[in-house]
C-alpha cells in the first residue's frame, strides 16, 4: 500500500485585518522608476474537434511549439484519425512546428468500417478490425538503451484490417499443416492460445498461403518459392540454409490485396489506438493485469487470446502475450516526420513488437522494440496479420 503525507494547515482568525499586497503601481501603470516590463507574445492554438469532445485551446510563446493533447477527442462510434492543418484536405499537423500566429488545428474522424471475418476452414475464422488511416506521435525519447525510438511524427495514408489477436494456432494449422507450438492449446476445451516457434519466414508464409486459399493476391515474392505447394518443413530454420538468401531477399508488392505482417509504424500505430501514453491503457503499468499477459500474471506460459480487455480499437493483446513478428528489418530509427514508413533497406534482424508472457510489463509499452533474426524460432514469438 503506498503511503501518502497529508499537511494540514490551521487558520486562526482574530478580526479582520486589512493588508495591501499591491503591485505597487501608480495609476499610470508604471512603477517607481520605470515601466512594467512586457512578457512574450503568446499565441492561442485551438483545437477544432469537428463534433468530438472538447479540447480546451493552448496558449504557447511565439515560435515555440504547442503539445499535443495528451488525450484524443471522442465522438460516438466515430474513430480519431488525427490532427490535420484544415477541416477538408489539407496535412497533417506536426506537433513540432513553431506557431507563429493564433491557429486552429482540426480532428479528422473515420466511420468505423465494419469487423471483418475470415472463413479459414470450416469452424475456424479470423476476426480483424478497421484501423483507419491517421497521423501519431511514434516512439518515446526515454527508452532503453536497447530499444532506442525516438519520438516522430508518422502519417498512414491508408487504413487497413487488423487480426483482433495474434494468429492462433488451429488459425495455423488449418493454413500451414502443421502446428509447432511449444504450448500447444486445447481448443476442444475452449482454450485457444497464439501459435509460436514459429519464425519470420513461416509468418510470411503464411499470410502469403492464406491469401491463396482466399482468392487474394499475395503480397510476398520468393524467388523459387511455390506458395500453393509450400509446407512448414519447406521454410528455412536455420541461417546456415542457403535458402535464407532467397527468403532475406523478399520483396513486397504493397498495392496487394492479400494478407501480410503490418509495418512497425502500423503496428505501433494500431497498439496506442489513439493514445499518447507509454502503454494504450495510461502512463503506469498499475492496470497492466487487465489488458496484458506478462510475467507478472501469465504463469509462465502463453493464455489464451482475447480474454483480457482490449484496446480502443478492439485489439487484445497488443500488449504481452506473444512478441510479433512485423515486417521491418531493424535498424536505427531517428526523430525524421515519416509518411507511410516501411523500415530499413536490409538488415540483419527483424523487429518484434508487443512484449511477452515472460517479460515485464515494462517491456509491453506501446513503442517498445526488439530484434531476432527472422529465421529464430521461439515459444516467446509470434505474429498477426493485415490487409487493405
Amino acid at each position: 500500500m503506498k503511503n501518502t503525507r497529508t499537511l494540514l494547515g490551521v487558520v486562526a482568525v482574530i478580526g479582520f485585518v486589512a493588508v495591501s499586497c499591491g503591485n505597487n503601481t501608480t495609476p499610470n501603470g508604471t512603477v517607481p522608476g520605470g515601466t512594467v516590463p512586457s512578457g512574450p507574445t503568446m499565441r492561442t492554438v485551438t483545437f477544432n474537434t469537428a463534433g468530438g469532445s472538447d479540447i480546451a485551446p493552448a496558449r504557447v510563446p511565439d515560435g515555440q511549439a504547442v503539445a499535443r493533447p495528451g488525450q484524443d477527442p471522442t465522438r460516438g462510434s466515430y474513430v480519431f484519425a488525427g490532427w490535420y492543418t484544415a477541416a477538408a484536405g489539407g496535412t497533417a499537423f506536426y506537433f513540432g512546428t513553431p506557431i507563429t500566429a493564433n491557429t486552429t488545428i482540426h480532428a479528422r474522424w473515420a466511420a468505423p468500417a465494419p469487423t471483418m471475418e475470415v472463413e479459414i476452414a470450416a469452424g475456424i475464422t479470423m476476426e480483424m478490425n478497421w484501423i483507419p488511416a491517421g497521423n501519431f506521435t511514434m516512439g518515446q525519447n526515454d527508452l532503453p538503451d536497447w530499444s532506442p525510438a525516438p519520438e516522430r511524427q508518422v502519417t498512414l495514408t491508408r487504413g487497413f484490417y487488423m487480426g483482433i489477436h495474434a494468429v492462433t494456432q488451429e488459425q495455423f494449422q488449418a493454413v500451414m499443416g502443421y502446428n509447432p507450438s511449444h504450448f500447444s492449446g486445447s481448443p476442444a476445451a475452449g482454450e485457444t492460445r497464439p501459435v509460436e516457434m514459429v519464425n519470420w519466414y513461416h509468418a510470411i508464409a503464411f499470410a502469403n498461403r492464406l491469401s491463396i486459399m482466399q482468392g487474394l493476391d499475395p503480397v510476398y515474392y520468393v524467388y523459387g518459392v511455390n506458395w500453393e505447394t509450400l509446407t512448414f518443413t519447406d521454410v528455412p530454420v536455420d541461417w546456415n540454409d542457403p535458402r535464407c538468401t532467397y527468403w532475406d531477399a523478399v520483396t513486397a508488392n504493397w498495392n496487394a490485396n492479400g494478407f501480410r505482417l503490418a509495418t512497425e509504424a502500423e503496428w505501433e500505430y494500431a497498439a496506442r489506438a489513439g493514445t499518447t501514453t507509454q502503454w494504450s491503457f495510461g502512463d503506469t503499468d498499475d492496470d497492466s493485469d487487465y489488458y496484458a499477459w506478462t510475467s507478472s500474471n501469465s504463469n509462465w506460459m502463453t493464455r489464451e487470446v482475447g480474454l483480457l480487455e482490449p484496446n480502443a480499437w478492439g485489439l487484445y493483446d497488443m500488449h504481452g502475450n506473444v512478441w510479433e513478428w512485423v515486417w521491418d528489418w531493424f535498424g536505427e530509427l531517428d526523430a525524421s516526420a515519416a509518411t507511410d514508413p516501411t523500415g530499413a533497406v536490409s538488415g540483419g534482424d527483424r523487429v518484434l513488437r508487443g512484449g511477452g508472457w515472460s517479460f515485464p510489463p515494462g517491456d509491453a509499452r506501446s513503442a517498445i522494440r526488439v530484434h531476432g533474426s527472422p529465421d529464430n524460432r521461439s515459444a516467446h514469438f509470434g505474429f498477426r496479420v493485415v490487409r487493405p
